[in-house]
């Protein structure tokens, strides 16, 4: 299970906006992501930035969006088609022979089975 540094920020948030907290959902390199519940039981994404990261994106990256920001946007594919096919291609990974060795230990896959599980809870997305 993830330890999330910016947990107690989190739970403050939801403190102060009337917020239920629900705990950490996921992290990225640059923010923690944690689950809030409404008032009126809406689930929400509270993100939180980790110390010395801009809320804003680069001029680079708002100039055009990547392939799969294009693709997503033009309903060519759906976010719940890419995480099926992540999760699918890490458990071919997992059972390769010979094995698959990650360059980075902890990249581990572990991410996908987050963004399954919201894509279940939030299926507007889907």
């Amino acid at each position: 299970m993830p330890t999330y540094a910016l947990e107690t920020v989190a739970q403050a948030i939801c403190a102060a906006s009337g917020y239920t907290f629900g705990g950490g959902i996921g992290q990225g390199t640059f923010k923690e992501t944690f689950l809030a519940t409404k008032g009126d039981g809406t689930k929400v994404a509270l993100k939180v930035l980790k110390p010395g990261c801009s809320p804003e994106r680069s001029d680079a990256s708002r100039a055009r969006p990547t392939p799969v920001e294009f693709r997503l946007r033009t309903g060519a594919v759906s976010a719940n088609d890419l995480i099926t096919l992540a999760d699918a291609n890490w458990a071919a990974i997992e059972s390769s022979k010979p094995p698959v060795i990650m360059e980075e230990r902890q990249n581990n896959g572990s991410w996908v089975r987050q963004w399954l599980r919201a894509l279940v809870e939030f299926p507007y997305f889907r």
